[in-house]
């Protein structure tokens, strides 16, 4: 969502007053990123990744029996920038959805 603040509340506006000033927002949604019918290949990848938090990005993916074996994985990995050796959330949303669109395609 692209995020716009509208205008602040102050506490008094609430009872009981809270001890902050409260800011009204507008979400405006962004156009997706994926199609729709790759969200469900895209939410597979980014529950594998943080499924075991302390395993690397490369054991955590291989966990996930994914087609093409290791040298297919590291070779997607390198291809969409993500160091196999890193930690997934080392990972930004950018990275995750980079990684998860190179995965679909070496994947078929």
């Amino acid at each position: 969502f692209e995020v716009r603040s509208c205008f602040d509340l102050k506490p008094g506006s609430f009872f009981p007053a809270p001890d902050v000033v409260s800011t009204v927002v507008t979400l405006t949604p962004r156009p997706s990123p994926l199609p729709a019918e790759q969200w469900d290949f895209y939410r597979t990848v980014v529950r594998g990744l943080f499924r075991s938090r302390r395993k690397t990005i490369r054991n955590n993916l291989l966990g996930m029996g994914l087609t093409g074996g290791e040298e297919v994985l590291i070779a997607a990995l390198r291809k969409a920038g993500v160091d196999p050796s890193g930690r997934s959330e080392e990972l930004s949303p950018p990275e995750l959805l980079a990684l998860a669109v190179e995965l679909r395609r070496v994947a078929g």
